[in-house]
């Protein structure tokens, strides 16, 4: 039986101004903590984008610093 969204998963309490209620834990149909994923990935740095993005800027800095150096 493929197990989704918190079916067959245990409930989690957590503790809200001094009362309980349970949350239910997001998973895949193959077991996989979708918030646990989601907070391991906010913890590993940049992204592929981002990194992408660093370095066309730093590529674009360089070229314009040379063309700068070769018309003086």
């Amino acid at each position: 039986m493929p197990v989704g969204k918190g079916i067959g998963k245990p409930f989690r309490k957590q503790k809200s101004k001094g009362d309980y209620y349970m949350k239910k834990e997001n998973y895949t149909v193959v077991g996989t903590n979708i918030d646990e994923v989601k907070r391991l990935n906010s913890e590993s740095g940049l992204t592929y984008n981002e990194m992408n993005e660093l370095l066309t800027k730093e590529i674009e800095q360089r070229k314009k610093s040379n063309t700068d150096k070769h018309k003086e």
